[in-house]
């Protein structure tokens, strides 16, 4: 699906030999249905890991809810947009991947070193997770 010009957003990826970019977002003390993510999309996947409070992400018109702990992963080229639900502090992550990590099957190895060293903090992943997948997207359980 292609959606227009103007709601494209130039992800910049800093480094062109490390196709990977974090995004720390906090919003203190927002409202429930304050925009947290405004409505864009571009050619990269992105992989939103919520730190504190939860939000609905509609991704191509679907809505998912996200709480404190889960990870939502959106497919490159989907219109997304994000909304708080309840008053207070909401800080998530993004960590936006070039698409072209995903042409090679012999890259797939590689994407959790990859994606590890993206995390700024102590933390690995969750040794347990429940997983629901749509079309659309994953949400990930820690």
């Amino acid at each position: 699906m292609t959606y227009p010009k103007e709601l494209w957003e130039n992800t910049r990826l800093e480094h062109k030999t490390y196709p990977i970019q974090l995004f720390q977002n906090r919003f203190p003390k927002v409202k429930s249905n304050d925009c947290i993510l405004y409505l864009h999309w571009h050619e990269h996947f992105e992989i939103i890991v919520m730190r504190e409070g939860s939000a609905v992400f509609h991704i191509d018109s679907r809505p998912y809810i996200v709480n404190e702990g889960e990870v939502i992963i959106i497919p490159g080229g989907s219109l997304h947009v994000g909304y708080a639900l309840h008053y207070g502090n909401v800080h998530y992550d993004c960590i936006v991947l070039n698409a072209a990590l995903f042409n090679d099957w012999c890259m797939i190895r590689f994407m959790p070193s990859l994606l590890l060293h993206t995390w700024r903090d102590d933390s690995a992943f969750p040794s347990s997770r429940r997983s629901r997948r749509s079309p659309a997207s994953a949400i990930i359980h820690c």
